[in-house]
């Protein structure tokens, strides 16, 4: 019952910035929140990038109400990455959208490696080449892999904001296991997914969410 509380909190906290962002929620699955944007949109002002750091800073602001009511830090990890999708309705009983599409399994594999990495946002060269990025952000090359199924090298990058632009940069968190149990440190993670490929287009820098 916490457990559930506090995921219903995390993903209520993390909804001002995904609204704010013009992204679109495709699913919660867990403890993941896998959020889309048509590629003109999801690029323009760095939207998809900028949604992350301040769904960040968002649970950075409520980090001492999270430690009184379920005594743990909760952490996002996530990826960015593009492609294309087929969307569907599935389902006779219950109907829902379905997207299906290389992106998503790279998605998920990208994110994977984050800790690995210990990255705390990870993008794909196919994305961070359409974004204009804000100076508060600091991009590091962290490596090429080779993703399950896919015989070319996807270069990945981290993108996290300098230390001396943030506060929550600075913070020491630990990651805890899987469990029944909440212990200090939950991990949360986040997934970013293109849902459409268009001819690239120069990116527009916003210093607030673009309406």
């Amino acid at each position: 019952m916490k457990y559930s509380m506090l995921l219903r909190d995390l993903f209520t906290d993390v909804s001002e910035a995904i609204l704010a962002w013009h992204g679109e929620v495709y699913q919660y699955a867990g403890d993941e929140v896998i959020i889309s944007w048509r590629k003109e949109k999801g690029t323009r002002g760095a939207a998809c990038v900028r949604c992350f750091m301040e769904m960040v800073s968002s649970l950075e602001d409520r980090r001492g109400a999270y430690r009184e009511l379920y005594e743990c830090e909760p952490v996002l990890r996530g990826a960015v990455h593009g492609g294309q999708v087929v969307t569907a309705w599935v389902g006779e009983a219950k109907k829902e959208l379905a997207f299906h599409g290389d992106a998503l399994n790279a998605t998920a594999r990208i994110l994977s490696l984050c800790k690995d990495r210990g990255a705390r946002l990870l993008v794909s060269e196919e994305i961070l080449d359409l974004l204009t990025l804000p100076p508060d952000l600091a991009v590091e090359s962290v490596d090429e892999v080779e993703l399950r199924g896919k015989r070319e090298l996807v270069h990945l990058s981290s993108v996290e904001v300098k230390p001396e632009n943030a506060s929550w940069a600075l913070l020491k968190i630990e990651h805890c296991r899987r469990g029944a149990v909440i212990r200090p440190g939950r991990l949360v993670s986040y997934k970013v997914m293109g849902n459409h490929i268009w001819s690239p287009s120069e990116a527009e820098r916003w210093d607030s969410p673009p309406r």
